[in-house]
C-alpha cells in the first residue's frame, strides 16, 4: 500500500481540489514539499506533490510551460497551487502548461493552510505502515498454519504467494519444480531456473534477487545438515513488498524444520528450539509461540535473552535441549539464546565456564595457570559494565568455545523484541572476551554491602525504594510512540544533559526534550531531584533497562 494522490484528494476534498485532469491519478506520493523557488527540483528526489503559492510563478525567465515541464521531468507528480497570497484564482496559463507537461494540477483554497496537506500525508503514511505490519503479522501466523497441514510443502507455498499478491515455488535440489502456486505459474518458474543456475547459487543459506520480465524473483536456498536442499522462490510484478524477504525467510525456516520431522530420524524435538528462536529473532514472537504450543513445546512465561559470540554448533545443540535458540546468520553474527528464567542462571554459567573470558580472550578456566582462581566467587567485576575477568592475561585461547555475549534482565515472551534489542545494544559496547550480566548491578551490591539485592541497596543505602512506583513503570514501557525507558535511561546516565543523552539515542535535542516532558508527565516526579534521580536509575538497571 502506498500514499497516492487520488487518496489525498479523496481524503480532504475541501482542502485539495483537482482542476486536471478528474479524476485525479492514483500516481504514488513519497512526499509534500512547499517551495516558491522557480527550480525546486534541485531539492527533490522524484515522486513529490509539490504545493506554491506561486510568489515567483511569473517573476522567472522561463514561461509557465516551461516550469511546468520542469517539475515534470524532475519526477514531481502533482502541483498545488495555494489562493489568497497571490493570486485569487489559477492563473490562466497555467493549467494548459501542466497538461501538456502531464502534470496533474491542484487547488489549495483560500484560508486552507498548506499544513493540512501535509498532516493528512503523514496521517495516511501511518496507516499505511500500520497496515504493513498487521499484514506482516498476519501473514507470518499463515505460513505458520499453513506448516502445521498434511501437505506443508504446498501450503507454505500457497500462503506466501498469497501473501506477497504474485507466486511461490519450490525447486528440488537439481532445480525442478516440487511445488508451485498458482499452477499457472510453473512456466515462469521454469524460467527462473535458468536464472538460478546461471547464478550458481551453492549455499545452503544463500539468497538473491533478480528480475523475470516485469516481475522480481526473490530466491532463498534450502538446507539440510550443511547442504543445499533446493530453493525456495516467491516473485510478483515489481516492486517486491517490504516484509517479502522475511516471510521468504520464515517460509525457509518452516520447510526445513517440515523436511527434518518427516524423516524417519524424527529430528524435531532437536529443530524445534532452533525454528522457534529463528522465527523469534526475525520479529515473529506470536507465531513463534502459536507453533511451540501447537507442537508440544510451550515457550515459556518468563525468560532472558543471551546473545553469545563464536558459540560452536555442539555447544548451542546442548542449549537447544532445555531453552529456545537461534544460529547466527553468519559467523560474524551471533547466537541468539531465550532462556527460561528458571534454568538462565545455570545456563549462563556453563557458558562462561566453556568460553574464553577477559579483554584479551584467554579461556576460563586456563586461568589456573597464571596461579589465578577461576572461581566465579573470587573473580573482579567491573562495578560499571558488569564484565567479569579470572585471572591474568593471557593470549586468545584459539580452541573452540564462546569468546564472550551479554545476558538481559528478565521479561515476558511478549517482551522478546524489547529484550532483544537491549542485548543487542549492549553487546555493541562489550568487547570480545568479555561476559554480561546486565541484571548484575544487584548481585555486586549483594557482595559488596551483604544487602538483598538491589532492592536493598536502594532501601538501606538511601532509603529511596518507596519512590519507584511499579504501575508507572509499566506505563512507561507500555508508551507505544517511542521507547521512553531508553529515554529515560539516557538522560540519567548523562545527569541531565539533553545535548548528550540526544547524541546516544540519534535524536534531535528538540525531540529529546520533547520525549522527556512526556516522560515527566508519566512519573510525576522531580528528575532534578539527586534522590529521585539515583532511585529511578537502579531501578531501570535492575530491569535491565539501563
Amino acid at each position: 500500500m502506498v500514499v497516492t494522490l487520488a487518496g489525498l484528494c479523496q481524503a480532504i476534498p475541501t482542502r485539495l481540489q483537482p482542476v486536471a485532469p478528474v479524476p485525479v491519478p492514483a500516481a504514488a506520493v513519497s512526499g509534500v514539499h512547499v517551495s516558491e523557488l522557480p527550480d525546486p527540483t534541485a531539492f527533490l528526489d522524484g515522486g513529490e506533490l509539490l504545493l506554491t503559492t506561486g510568489l515567483t510563478l511569473f517573476d522567472q525567465d522561463l514561461p509557465l510551460h516551461a516550469y511546468a515541464a520542469r517539475l515534470a521531468a524532475g519526477g514531481v507528480v502533482g502541483l498545488g497551487i495555494g489562493l489568497g497570497p497571490v493570486f485569487d484564482h489559477v492563473p490562466p496559463g497555467l493549467p494548459p502548461a501542466c497538461e501538456r507537461a502531464g502534470l496533474p494540477l491542484l487547488v489549495v483554497p483560500e484560508h486552507t493552510p498548506f499544513q493540512a496537506v501535509v498532516r493528512e500525508f503523514w496521517r495516511q503514511v501511518g496507516t499505511v505502515r500500520e497496515s504493513d505490519l498487521q499484514a506482516a503479522v498476519g501473514s507470518a501466523h499463515a505460513l505458520v498454519r499453513a506448516a502445521l497441514t498434511d501437505d506443508p510443502g504446498a501450503a507454505v507455498v500457497r500462503a506466501i504467494a498469497t501473501s506477497v499478491g504474485g507466486w511461490s515455488a519450490v525447486l528440488d535440489p537439481e532445480a525442478a519444480v516440487a511445488h508451485v502456486h498458482p499452477r499457472a505459474a510453473a512456466p515462469r518458474a521454469r524460467q527462473a531456473i535458468s536464472e538460478i543456475t546461471r547464478m550458481r547459487l551453492s549455499a545452503p543459506h544463500s539468497a538473491a534477487t533478480f528480475p523475470l520480465g516485469q516481475e522480481d524473483v526473490l530466491v532463498h536456498g534450502l538446507g539440510r545438515e550443511g547442504h543445499l536442499d533446493g530453493y525456495l522462490l516467491v516473485a510478483r510484478p515489481r516492486p517486491l513488498p517490504t516484509h517479502a524477504r522475511h516471510l521468504l525467510v520464515t517460509a525457509s525456516a518452516l520447510l526445513q524444520l517440515q523436511e527434518r520431522w518427516a524423516r524417519p530420524s524424527g529430528a524435531l524435538p532437536s529443530a524445534l528450539p532452533l525454528v522457534l528462536g529463528t522465527l523469534a529473532r526475525l520479529g515473529h514472537v506470536g507465531a513463534a509461540g502459536d507453533l511451540g504450543a501447537c507442537l508440544g513445546r510451550p515457550t515459556p512465561d518468563r525468560v532472558r535473552v543471551a546473545l553469545v559470540r563464536d558459540l560452536p554448533r555442539s555447544h548451542l545443540d546442548r542449549v537447544a535441549a532445555e531453552h529456545v535458540c537461534a544460529p547466527g546468520a553468519s559467523a560474524d553474527e551471533p547466537a541468539l539464546l531465550v532462556l527460561d528464567d528458571r534454568g538462565a542462571a545455570r545456563a549462563w554459567d556453563a557458558l562462561r565456564r566453556h568460553g574464553r573470558h577477559g579483554r584479551d580472550g584467554r579461556a576460563g578456566p586456563a586461568a589456573d595457570r597464571t596461579g589465578a582462581a577461576a572461581d566465579p566467587e573470587r573473580a573482579t567485576a567491573d562495578t560499571t559494565t558488569g564484565d567479569t575477568t579470572t585471572g591474568a592475561a593471557e593470549p586468545m585461547d584459539r580452541g573452540e568455545g564462546p569468546t564472550g555475549g551479554v545476558l538481559t534482565a528478565t521479561g515476558s515472551w511478549a517482551d522478546l523484541p524489547r529484550l532483544l534489542t537491549r542485548a543487542e545494544e549492549a553487546l555493541v559496547h562489550t568487547p570480545p572476551g568479555t561476559w554480561r550480566d546486565l541484571a548484575a548491578p544487584a548481585r555486586r551490591a549483594d557482595r559488596a554491602g551483604g544487602l538483598e539485592g538491589l532492592a536493598g541497596l536502594v532501601d538501606g543505602a538511601t532509603g529511596l525504594v518507596g519512590l519507584v512506583d511499579e504501575a508507572r513503570v509499566e506505563a512507561l514501557a507500555s508508551y507505544p510512540r517511542a521507547d521512553l525507558v531508553a529515554t529515560l535511561a539516557a538522560y540519567l546516565r548523562h545527569r541531565g544533559r539533553i545535548d548528550q543523552a540526544a547524541a546516544e539515542l540519534g535524536l534531535h535535542r528538540n525531540s529529546m526534550r520533547h520525549r522527556m516532558g512526556i516522560v515527566r508527565e508519566i512519573l510525576d516526579v522531580d528528575l532534578d531531584d539527586p534522590d529521585v534521580a539515583a532511585a529511578w536509575w537502579l531501578s531501570l538497571r535492575a530491569r535491565g533497562g539501563a
